[in-house]
C-alpha cells in the first residue's frame, strides 16, 4: 500500500519538493551577498527585532542575526506553510478522497482493511515529512562545509527536524478535522483551515505584548519553530516532546478514523443532511455547484491576505528606510517607485499569484472529471462539444470577478485601518485589483489551451505561472534583465505611476485569444 501510494502521488510529491527545495538552495546566499558579515546587518537585525510587521509575517529574529537564524527566521517561516500546504493536499489525496470517490472499493476487493489503508497513508505522509526534513538539513550542510561558516550542523538538523514535526502534525490535525467533519467536498479546505488557523495562533503569539501568549506557539505547529529554535537554541528536548506530541495526535486520528462510518464524519452540523431540490439549468449552473466551495474560499484567502498584510506597511517602512544595505536589497527585489507604492504592488503581485492558481484550478479538475468518465455523461445530454469546458470556464471567470472583488474591497479596507495616508489610495486599490484580474485572465487563458488542445498534460498549465512568479519576485537574483522581467505579466500593474496600458491589455488580448482556440480544441478532440 505504501508503494502503491508513493507511485500514486509521485508526481505530487516530486514537484512539490523540488520547489521547496530550490527555494532553500537559493536564499541563504542571497543573505551572503546583501549582509556579508554580522557588522553589517547589524542595524537591520536590530529594527526587525522592535517591527511588529516583520514579527507579524516571519516570528522573531534572534541575537546575533547569523545567517543559519535568518535562514529559519524568515525562509524557514515559508517552509513551514509551504510543507504543510502539500502534506493536507497529499493526505487528503491517499485516504479521503478515494474514500469519497469509490476507488478504495478496489483496495477492499483485494482483502485490504480500513485501518491497512489508514496506516499506510499515515506511513506515506511520514516518509514524505522525513524525506522533506533531511533534505533541508543536508542543503544548509552543504552551505556550511562549502562556504557559509555561520550555519552550525546542529541548526541545519534541528532545521530539518522542525520542518518534519510541523509536517506530522499538520497531517495528524488534518485527519482528526476530517474524521470528526469532512464531507466530498470539503477535505481539502478543513486542512487548509487547520494551516491558516496555525499561522493566525503563531502570529499572535509573535507579535502580542502579553508575556503568557508566546506559550501558545506551542499550540500551533507553524509556531513550534520558535519553540525549538534552530540555530539558536536547538532544543532537542523540546524537539523531543513535540514529536510525543505529533505520535499523540497520529493516534487520535487512527481512533477516530477507525470509529467513524465509511465516507462519513463522526459529526454532523445541523441540517447536514438535509439537501434541497438543485434546479441545474444549465452548465454554468452545474459548474458553480461544483465550485461554489473553490469561490469563496479563495475569495476569502486573498481578501484576508492583503487585509492582513497591507495595515502592516507603515510599520515595515522605518526598518527600511533607516538601512541603506536593506534599502538597496529591496530597490533590486521590489517593483520601481515611491516606497509605500511599492509594497502594495509587492502585496498584490502575492495576490495574483494565489488568484491565478484560483482560476487554473477548475480547469485542471475538469480533465479529471473527463478522466473518469463524467464529462461523457454531460456530452451523452446532447450538448455541444465544447459546452463543458465553456460551462467549466463560465466558472472560472465567476471565481475570478469575485476574488478580485473582494481583493479591492479588503484592500480598500486594509488601507483604512493603516495609520497613514496613501496619495490617491482609492485609484491606487482599485487599478491593482484590475491588474490581478488581467494576470489571471492570461493564465486561465494558457489553461483552457492546454486542455482544449493538450489534455494529457493539463498539469503543463501550471509552468506558466510558476515561471512568472519566480521571474517576477527573484529575477533580481538570477541578474535577470527589466527588459526580461517585463515578459512576466505579473511585473505590471496599473497601480505604477510609469505602466503604461498598453502592456496589459495584450495580455488580456493574448489570454482571451488563447481560451478561444482551447475551446476549438474540444469541439474538434475525442475524450480521454
Amino acid at each position: 500500500m505504501i508503494r502503491l501510494n508513493l507511485r500514486l502521488r509521485r508526481m505530487l510529491i516530486l514537484w512539490w519538493l523540488l520547489g521547496i527545495w530550490v527555494f532553500l538552495i537559493i536564499t541563504p546566499p542571497s543573505y551572503v551577498a546583501t549582509y556579508p558579515d554580522l557588522a553589517s546587518r547589524g542595524p537591520v537585525v536590530s529594527s526587525v527585532q522592535n517591527n511588529v510587521g516583520t514579527q507579524a509575517m516571519y516570528g522573531h529574529l534572534p541575537s546575533p542575526g547569523t545567517i543559519g537564524q535568518l535562514s529559519a527566521w524568515e525562509t524557514g517561516a515559508w517552509l513551514c506553510v509551504l510543507s504543510s500546504v502539500m502534506m493536507v493536499l497529499l493526505f487528503s489525496s491517499l485516504h479521503r478522497k478515494p474514500e469519497s470517490s469509490g476507488l478504495v472499493e478496489y483496495v477492499y476487493a483485494s482483502g485490504r482493511s480500513g485501518s491497512s489503508r489508514f496506516g499506510a497513508a499515515i506511513a506515506t505522509g511520514t516518509i514524505v515529512s522525513v524525506l522533506n526534513g533531511a533534505v533541508c538539513a543536508f542543503i544548509l550542510l552543504a552551505f556550511r562545509y562549502l562556504s557559509i561558516d555561520e550555519i552550525t550542523v546542529a541548526g541545519s538538523i534541528a532545521f530539518g527536524v522542525t520542518i518534519t514535526l510541523t509536517m506530522l502534525a499538520t497531517m495528524a490535525i488534518t485527519s482528526i478535522l476530517q474524521s470528526l467533519w469532512g464531507r466530498g467536498t470539503n477535505f481539502n479546505r478543513l486542512g487548509l483551515l487547520s494551516v491558516g488557523a496555525a499561522f493566525l495562533i503563531r502570529m499572535f503569539a509573535d507579535t502580542s505584548s502579553s508575556s503568557w501568549a508566546t506559550h501558545l506557539n506551542w499550540v500551533s505547529p507553524q509556531g513550534w519553530r520558535t519553540v525549538i529554535a534552530p540555530f539558536t537554541e536547538d532544543s532537542w528536548l523540546k524537539a523531543l516532546v513535540l514529536a510525543i506530541v505529533c505520535a499523540a495526535l497520529i493516534g487520535v486520528a487512527f481512533t477516530l478514523d477507525s470509529r467513524r462510518p465509511f465516507d462519513e464524519s463522526l459529526l454532523h452540523l445541523r441540517g447536514s443532511k438535509r439537501y434541497r431540490e438543485r434546479k441545474i439549468r444549465s452548465l454554468y449552473s452545474l459548474n458553480m455547484v461544483l465550485h461554489r466551495g473553490n469561490l469563496i474560499t479563495w475569495s476569502i484567502v486573498i481578501g484576508l491576505v492583503l487585509l492582513i498584510f497591507l495595515p502592516l506597511i507603515d510599520s515595515l517602512l522605518p526598518s527600511l528606510q533607516d538601512d541603506a544595505a536593506t534599502m538597496q536589497a529591496v530597490e533590486a527585489f521590489l517593483p520601481a517607485g515611491e516606497l509605500q507604492i511599492t509594497f502594495i504592488v509587492y502585496v498584490f503581485q502575492i495576490a495574483s499569484i494565489l488568484l491565478s492558481i484560483a482560476v487554473v484550478l477548475p480547469v485542471i479538475g475538469f480533465i479529471g472529471q473527463e478522466r473518469e468518465g463524467l464529462i461523457d455523461a454531460v456530452r451523452s445530454t446532447g450538448v455541444r462539444r465544447w459546452s463543458p469546458l465553456w460551462g467549466c470556464v463560465q466558472a472560472c471567470l465567476s471565481t475570478l470577478t469575485s476574488c478580485t472583488i473582494f481583493a479591492i474591497l479588503c484592500a480598500l479596507l486594509g488601507l483604512y485601518l493603516q495609520p497613514s495616508t496613501v496619495e490617491d489610495g482609492t485609484s491606487l486599490m482599485v487599478l491593482s485589483g484590475l491588474s490581478i484580474a488581467v494576470h489571471a485572465l492570461f493564465f486561465l487563458g494558457i489553461a483552457i489551451a492546454v486542455a482544449g488542445l493538450a489534455p494529457r498534460v493539463i498539469h503543463l498549465a501550471w509552468l506558466p505561472i510558476i515561471a512568472a512568479s519566480v521571474v517576477t519576485l527573484l529575477g533580481p537574483l538570477f541578474s535577470l534583465t527589466e527588459q526580461q522581467m517585463e515578459f512576466s505579466p505579473l511585473t505590471h500593474s496599473w497601480a505604477n505611476s510609469d505602466e503604461a496600458v498598453w502592456p496589459l491589455l495584450t495580455f488580456a488580448i493574448i489570454g482571451v485569444a488563447l481560451g478561444g482556440v482551447g475551446l476549438l480544441g474540444a469541439q474538434r478532440r475525442n475524450l480521454l
